[in-house]
């Protein structure tokens, strides 16, 4: 889970609107692991 959000950043640090979207689409998807 850790990597994915890491890898989410570094694609994601040319376009903070997409790192942004990233961060929330992972941590909606750990919440819905629990």
């Amino acid at each position: 889970m850790t990597q994915n959000v890491v890898v989410v950043l570094s694609c994601g640090t040319d376009n903070p609107n997409r790192s942004t979207r990233g961060i929330h689409l992972a941590t909606v998807a750990h919440k819905e692991g629990k």
